[in-house]
């Protein structure tokens, strides 16, 4: 009677083990890599698909059948998403921050665009930038105009703009060279946008803040705002040429040298000061008779108009003492 031995395993047979493939996505690492990946733009996503990725690779190893592509698909994707986030999420930032190409319309004071320059046509959408990158622009503010009869003429818009720039700037004679207000509109078909522009690109922001005047400072800038904003409205045409507009003109020089002298008369400015607040007081009193010289007539001042300016050639000399005296530029 034969006997049957017993079956022992073999060198043979358990290399055959070895190699035999065991049942395929049994590492849930690699899954889990995969899923990641996929869920990439959350942000989160790629960062656990990598880690996940990496460490079910050194698990894996060359051993296709535990998953080992679908860790190399969650690394793929997780790279995918990272070049789509280094993409989008600075320009969504930069909107949010209000840098970028922005339409026109939708431009808000402060800030700093590449165009809009001097010359040229307004284009539809224009570059934000930080206002200490090169720029030609910057926003001042919106100014609402009266639109009851249709869009304002050019006189108008610009009035209420130099009320919107002063308040931006409080000192206009600090403003860098070449640096000229502006305006764009209409916008939204009933406000303009104001804005100071330069044909050059520049770098820095023309924005003040009143704290970082005296009260002095502030003083004078409040009472020679509405003498400027008028002086830069001169009509271009000699009043001989254009009477009634010189007429029209001389009106708001008559109220504007009223507001002056009301600022002036109400602060109470200190010993040193005082003189050359006299002396500029003088000078806006000048302006005023002039103002309703032309006002009644201004044909009879046209030759001074024309050669000097307003109240002759020695008008401005008072105000460049008072703002040395004050310790303002130019």
């Amino acid at each position: 009677m034969s006997s049957v031995p017993d079956q022992q395993s073999s060198p043979a047979t358990e290399t055959a083990a070895r190699e035999y493939p065991p049942a395929p996505g049994k590492d849930r690492g690699a899954t889990a890599a995969l899923v990641a990946g996929a869920l990439g733009f959350t942000g989160i996503g790629v960062v656990a698909g990598i880690v996940l990725g990496v460490l079910a690779l050194r698990r894996i190893g060359n051993n296709p059948w535990l998953g080992r592509s679908r860790a190399i698909l969650g690394l793929c994707l997780s790279g995918f998403w990272i070049l789509v986030l280094s993409l989008v999420v600075p320009q969504v930032l930069g909107i949010a921050q209000g840098n970028g190409k922005v339409l026109v319309g939708e431009l808000t004071t402060g800030q700093c665009v590449v165009e809009l320059g001097m010359d040229g046509p307004v284009p539809r959408t224009v570059t934000v930038v930080p206002c200490d990158r090169p720029h030609r622009t910057e926003v001042t503010g919106p100014a609402n105009v009266p639109t009851a009869g249709g869009y304002p003429e050019d006189a108008v818009v610009r009035r209420n703009c130099l009320a919107v720039h002063h308040d931006y700037v409080l000192d206009q004679a600090a403003l860098p060279e070449g640096v000229e207000p502006g305006y764009v509109g209409p916008v939204d078909g009933k406000r303009a946008l104001c804005l100071v522009q330069s044909p050059e690109l520049r770098t820095g922001s023309v924005r003040q803040d009143p704290a970082s005047f005296s009260a002095e400072q502030n003083a004078y800038f409040a009472a020679s705002r509405s003498v400027e904003q008028a002086l830069v409205l001169a009509p271009e045409k000699r009043a001989d040429e254009a009477p009634e507009q010189y007429r029209a003109w001389a009106q708001q020089l008559v109220t504007a040298t009223d507001s002056t002298l009301l600022v002036l008369d109400r602060t109470d400015w200190s010993a040193p000061l005082r003189p050359a607040v006299a002396k500029y007081r003088g000078e806006v009193e000048q302006l005023a008779r002039w103002a309703a010289i032309q006002r009644a007539d201004p044909r009879t001042e046209a030759a001074r108009a024309a050669a000097g300016g307003p109240a002759g050639p020695g008008f401005g000399s008072a105000g460049r003492e008072l703002r040395t005296a004050l310790g303002l530029k130019g």
